[in-house]
């Protein structure tokens, strides 16, 4: 349970970050949100780089959990083991070439015909 639980933890925030204009802290936030639901207290959220800026194009979040202090009952076996999961995306908006056909898509059925050239 822990395992997903940080999975879909780390989707979640990373989400959070694709959206033009979120921040690292957005990330984190909705990360730590996710495991504190399920009762996970000890824990390392890191987002790569540090600030996204409007220009960052992928961008990495990382989760780090000590086994130890986050199970629910006592499990020798995972004493002194971490939980990492790590997942990378791509923030909306950061790809032109994309952007400008979605825009040209939605000006020809609803609009007019327009030709916008795209530089590749």
């Amino acid at each position: 349970m822990i395992r997903h639980s940080v999975e879909h933890a780390l989707y979640e925030g990373a989400r959070a970050g694709i959206i033009p204009g979120a921040t690292a802290t957005d990330v984190q936030n909705r990360a730590r949100s996710v495991l504190r639901t399920v009762g996970l207290a000890r824990f390392n959220v890191e987002v790569t780089p540090a600030v996204l800026k409007k220009s960052i194009r992928d961008f990495s979040a990382r989760i780090q959990l000590p086994l130890d202090q986050n199970l629910f009952a006592p499990a020798f076996f995972f004493r002194g083991r971490t939980l990492e999961r790590t997942l990378s995306m791509q923030r909306e908006g950061t790809n032109e070439v994309c952007s400008r056909l979605v825009l040209l898509i939605h000006l020809n059925t609803v609009v007019k015909p327009v030709t916008l050239y795209v530089k590749l």
